[in-house]
């Protein structure tokens, strides 16, 4: 267990039962509102992250004890929690956010339980560099998206492009069954062409339906409409329709950041990059045919980039056989 064996001492709880909420739900929603009521200490993404994470912690006890509450929390529930989350296989670093949002909304309701808790995490075999697990990637691929949300993330989670790629596309880079990449470098980028996953064409489809009614609309209204050649465009009602901001990506990345609000994990632009590499390598794709889709120089970047996990190592010495050693042994 992660826990060392010093005595918890965990203060009363000096709470006002007419004023603290008896409902989980509630006391996420008090302790939201008391954040948010803190816009010097707490920015909205804080606020977010603070309740996203503290909900998901308390909502993964309930299956220990249906009737916990940030003010119950004893150390029983904590134990659940970290052998849960170790259990279902969550990155540490995933692991202390939600040890971080627990503790803070402990804290608020005066249940100083972690006064006295230490954490000894294992160590993570996995670099830096983190992906989503296929059931997440899975869940993402669920959402009710956006005709634009839902093509930034297909085409970063099923396609393997990188932001600045995203942002590059022009209509005229779609052809039946394939899109011409254009990656990093100068000149426009260096080229690739990438077949269709076997949802691209209904994604593409619904989005180009939804940006002819964006053009029409601008039109409709203002009677004039310079049409930008990017996929990508958005509008301002009174200025026009724009593409994108390549450079800085923050309109790519306000959009993702809304995306991640909807579920209880955090990912960027390289972490669906990097899932959509290792979904192929764990469906036993050739590392040059990933090297390829993802736009590499060589296999020796692709090797780095997905990287080997703590799992892959395990399956890799499943697999040591000997010749004429392991072949007597199972005689």
């Amino acid at each position: 267990m992660p826990f060392n064996n010093s005595v918890l001492l965990v203060s009363d709880i000096d709470l006002n039962e007419a004023d603290y909420s008896t409902t989980l739900s509630g006391c996420i929603e008090q302790f939201s509102d008391y954040l948010e009521s803190e816009p010097a200490l707490y920015s909205p993404s804080t606020v977010v992250y603070y309740t996203t994470h503290a909900d998901l912690a308390l909502t993964i006890i309930q299956a220990f004890d249906p009737d916990v509450l940030p003010y119950t929390v004893c150390r029983s529930h904590v134990q659940y929690l970290v052998s849960e989350i170790v259990a279902r296989g969550y990155s540490v670093k995933y692991c202390k956010h939600l040890i971080t949002g627990l503790k803070k909304i402990c804290k608020f309701y005066h249940n100083n339980i972690f006064d006295n808790i230490t954490f000894r995490w294992s160590v993570d075999a996995r670099p830096a560099a983190n992906w989503l697990t296929e059931s997440q990637a899975a869940q993402l691929l669920s959402l009710d998206l956006s005709p634009v949300q839902e093509l930034i993330l297909h085409l970063e989670l099923c396609m393997g492009l990188r932001r600045s790629e995203v942002g590059r596309l022009k209509v005229s880079d779609i052809h039946n069954g394939y899109l011409d990449v254009h990656g990093k470098g100068s000149m426009g980028g260096k080229f690739r062409r990438i077949p269709f996953h076997h949802d691209t064409q209904k994604v593409l489809d619904r989005f180009l339906q939804y940006r002819r009614w964006l053009i029409d609309t601008h039109f409709a209204r203002w009677g004039i409409c310079d049409i930008p050649e990017q996929l990508l465009i958005w509008s301002n009602d009174s200025r026009g329709l724009f593409q994108y901001n390549i450079e800085s990506g923050s309109g790519l990345d306000g959009i993702l950041a809304r995306i991640s609000n909807l579920v209880y994990f955090d990912f960027s632009h390289h972490t669906l990059r990097r899932t959509f590499g290792r979904i192929l390598h764990r469906s036993n794709v050739k590392i040059q045919t990933i090297s390829k889709l993802l736009g590499h120089e060589d296999t020796a970047t692709t090797v780095k980039y997905l990287g080997l996990d703590m799992d892959d190592m395990i399956d890799g010495m499943s697999m040591m056989r000997i010749k004429g050693i392991d072949d007597c042994d199972e005689i």
